[in-house]
C-alpha cells in the first residue's frame, strides 16, 4: 500500500534503523514536526496484533535552492531563488533492510512532489545524502549532484516525467487512493 501520513494511530516504539539518528528523529521529533507545519512524514508499517508497527518513513519539506547552485543546463528560465521540494529523512527498519522499501519511498515522494506542484510550485525533489554509498543510491534513481556540494542532489520535475516509471507510478497511485 500507498506510504501515508504519520498519525497518532501508528506505534513508533519497536522502529529501529541502523543509525539511531533516524530512530530517534522518528520517534522523539516526528510528530512535533507535522504539528508545526516543518514537515511531513509519511509511513509504511506492518500490522501487528492490531497496531500499525512503523517500518519505514520519509519526510518532505519546502526548500529553496539559488539559480547559480544548479548545473549550468538547469538554470534557464529559473528565478534566483527556485522553489523545490525536500526529502528531508528516509529510514527503514534494520530487520525490513534489502527489501526495495526505500526505494517505494523515494518514488512516493516523486509522485508527492509532482502532484503537488500542480497547485505549489516546485521545480523537483532534492535530497541531502549522508554519505558517498547514499550518494551513488540516489544516482542510480536519476538524481543529479549539484556541482558545488557533491552529497546534495535533486530531481527536477521534467526528468521525473520523462522517466518511464513515472507515469506508472502516478497511474498506480490513482487506482490506489
Amino acid at each position: 500500500t500507498r506510504p501515508e501520513r504519520l498519525s497518532k494511530h501508528h506505534d513508533l516504539s519497536e522502529f529501529k534503523c541502523v543509525d539511531d539518528t533516524f530512530t530517534l528523529w522518528l520517534q522523539n521529533s516526528a510528530r512535533r514536526y507535522i504539528k508545526s507545519n516543518a514537515s511531513m512524514t509519511y509511513v509504511v508499517s506492518d500490522i501487528v496484533e492490531n497496531q500499525k508497527q512503523v517500518i519505514a518513513y520519509y519526510t518532505l519539506s519546502a526548500t529553496s535552492v539559488q539559480r547559480e547552485n544548479l548545473p549550468s543546463n538547469k538554470q534557464r528560465n529559473m528565478p534566483v531563488n527556485i522553489p523545490f521540494t525536500l526529502l528531508g529523512m528516509l529510514a527503514v527498519d534494520h530487520r525490513k533492510g534489502k527489501l526495495g522499501i526505500g526505494r517505494g519511498l523515494v518514488k512516493d515522494a516523486m509522485i508527492r512532489t509532482y502532484e503537488e506542484s500542480n497547485i505549489i510550485a516546485s521545480a523537483g525533489l532534492f535530497v541531502d545524502a549522508i554519505n558517498e554509498r547514499a550518494k551513488k543510491w540516489y544516482e542510480e534513481m536519476n538524481f543529479i549532484a549539484l556541482p558545488d556540494n557533491t552529497l546534495r542532489l535533486f530531481l527536477g520535475i521534467k526528468d521525473m516525467t520523462k522517466n518511464v516509471i513515472i507515469p506508472r507510478i502516478i497511474d498506480l497511485s490513482k487506482a490506489l487512493k
